[in-house]
């Protein structure tokens, strides 16, 4: 291969890896914030069946789970990121509980036999603060699945600040993740991930988007 065409897919794959990293940090926020969302009307309870509603949420909440790991992994393979850099070791240390969470969402038939003893959820137990005003806030706890009697109870955050509406978002299943504190971590690397990418990182990706119509000869409902 010449040296031309080696330059160009290196180029190319760059940009790849660039496309990856801006859409990962992309779907992360927007599946956090519409799990925040979720969380706040599932605090509020106003509704007779809320089933629907805690389904959807521990559903993002595991594809917030995947969804980070996916980026360490990225962030781990880029062309021309330094991996001993501070800023993405401290990433790294604050993120490095990812792995054996999504494992056991990944892997759920080897698990399932370890969950017994302990009485953990075949999906985990999902779990935040709702601030309610200065003095008051709720503590919420979402179950997929049959409530155990010794069922261990939610990680307490009493006399901590918290941040409105929502806080302390913690997926609990053969270990715990609190979501939370992986957003604020990210949201910490992203101006570094920028100047490090040459600003490519905050680049106008393009979305493109293709519909075809397409007849045939018999019917098809």
């Amino acid at each position: 291969m010449e040296n031309k065409e080696i330059s160009k897919c290196m180029t190319d794959k760059k940009a790849l890896f660039y496309d990856g990293l801006y859409y990962s940090v992309n779907i992360i926020h927007r599946l956090y914030d519409d799990l925040i969302k979720r969380l706040c009307i599932l605090s509020e309870f106003q509704f007779e069946n809320p089933d629907a509603a805690s389904e959807f949420a521990i559903t993002e909440a595991w594809s917030v789970i995947d969804s980070l790991y996916r980026l360490r992994k990225l962030l781990e393979d880029t062309p021309g990121l330094k991996q001993n850099d501070e800023n993405l070791r401290l990433f790294y240390q604050r993120t490095k509980c990812l792995k054996e969470l999504r494992d056991s969402i990944q892997h759920l038939d080897e698990h399932i036999n370890k969950y017994i003893p302990d009485k953990i959820p075949a999906l985990g137990r999902l779990s935040w603060v709702y601030v309610v005003n200065e003095k008051r806030y709720k503590a919420c706890m979402l179950v997929p699945g049959d409530i155990q009697p010794d069922l261990k109870l939610m990680p307490s955050h009493m006399g901590q600040r918290m941040k409105k509406p929502i806080d302390f978002v913690t997926l609990t299943s053969n270990n715990s993740v609190c979501l939370t504190q992986m957003i604020n971590a990210l949201d910490e690397l992203i101006p570094w991930l920028n100047d490090k990418l040459n600003n490519n990182f905050s680049r106008k990706h393009q979305m493109a988007v293709m519909c075809f119509g397409i007849s045939t000869n018999y019917n098809i409902y």
